[in-house]
């Protein structure tokens, strides 16, 4: 617990009847001196992060940082924390409303097409995805030329053979951060379905992910995220009038291009801040609810919603019947 000092278990004991250890490991749960300080219950709901200095009550609007709940709990010193590292933590901290935007420096990048070589086949491709009548050229990211995206950007790629494989059968997506390129198949039957291109000298499990900002609404809820596995799932998802209006108003669509949700979750939130995070989860239905659960424990997730499509294993489908599974 790098952000607190042993004694600080020791004051919460003195100030609440209940301090245990969430089944997470991550979370330190207590009473809340907002909602539960008269309760005679044996559990509390006031979660408290190990791992980030962060507190949330599920029971009542009581959250923030962990200095205002010593304060909260009558104990000015704040020495029972780690100043350093808290400082640290904090420094950037803004609680200001701000959409989803990169931590790293993004340099720009080229998306063109040689107009020389014909991709009917892809446009075909993305069309039976999506729908005879989505947009494709207003796809955040969107990559139809390989070959030309490649060397437009600089783009180191030795091996021309399976470039030019890529350039012929699959269409990519560029990542929200500009550090990968998430390239799909045209075709199904094939044995590479999927690939992951690099664009940048980084770490490979650099947690990045694609989003699209949802401005179709002045109501939307700066605080809402909608997540899905894939990006066919958040580009379809995106679109559908029976999605959008079961989910209300969303802020952002993201793909967190694979099944790490929680990771990618706490990754978003702790380099955002957004406050009061509401969690939309489009799930395929091969993931058991009780996989999502532990999301649900994020000191800064204030809600947190999962549906899935009954009619189909995926959540991308021409067919939808969405249920709310938790």
């Amino acid at each position: 617990m790098k952000y607190y000092k042993d004694e600080f278990i020791d004051f919460l004991k003195l100030k609440s009847d209940v301090v245990d250890t969430a089944s997470s490991g991550t979370e330190i749960v207590i009473k809340c001196p907002s909602c539960e300080s008269k309760s005679k219950k044996n559990h509390g709901h006031l979660y408290i992060g190990i791992n980030e200095p962060l507190f949330n009550c599920f029971k009542c609007p009581f959250s923030g940082p962990v200095k205002k709940l010593i304060t909260a709990l009558n104990g000015d010193d704040i020495q029972l924390l780690n100043l350093e590292e808290y400082r640290k933590f904090f420094n950037s901290y803004n609680t200001s409303v701000k959409p989803i935007s990169p931590i790293v420096k993004i340099e720009e990048i080229k998306i063109s097409i040689d107009p020389e070589i014909d991709f009917t086949d892809k446009y075909n491709y993305l069309k039976s995805r999506l729908g005879e009548n989505y947009e494709i050229q207003k796809i955040p990211g969107l990559v139809i030329d390989v070959k030309t995206f490649i060397k437009e950007n600089n783009i180191q790629f030795k091996n021309e053979k399976f470039l030019n494989y890529l350039n012929e059968k699959f269409v990519g997506f560029v990542s929200t951060y500009k550090t990968t390129m998430i390239m799909r198949n045209i075709e199904d039957n094939q044995k590479i379905r999927y690939y992951k291109m690099n664009l940048k000298n980084i770490n490979y499990n650099f947690p990045d992910f694609y989003n699209i900002t949802d401005n179709r609404n002045e109501k939307s809820e700066f605080n809402t995220i909608v997540l899905s596995e894939g990006v066919f799932d958040i580009l379809k998802s995106y679109k559908s009038s029976e999605v959008y209006e079961t989910i209300k108003n969303p802020f952002a669509w993201v793909a967190i291009l694979g099944k790490d949700y929680y990771n990618k979750i706490k990754y978003i939130l702790n380099y955002h801040k957004i406050p009061k995070t509401k969690i939309v989860i489009l799930s395929d239905r091969d993931v058991s609810n009780n996989f999502y659960k532990r999301i649900k424990r994020h000191p800064m997730v204030n809600d947190v919603k999962i549906f899935w499509n009954d009619k189909e294993k995926d959540f991308c489908s021409t067919n939808y019947n969405i249920t709310e599974i938790l």
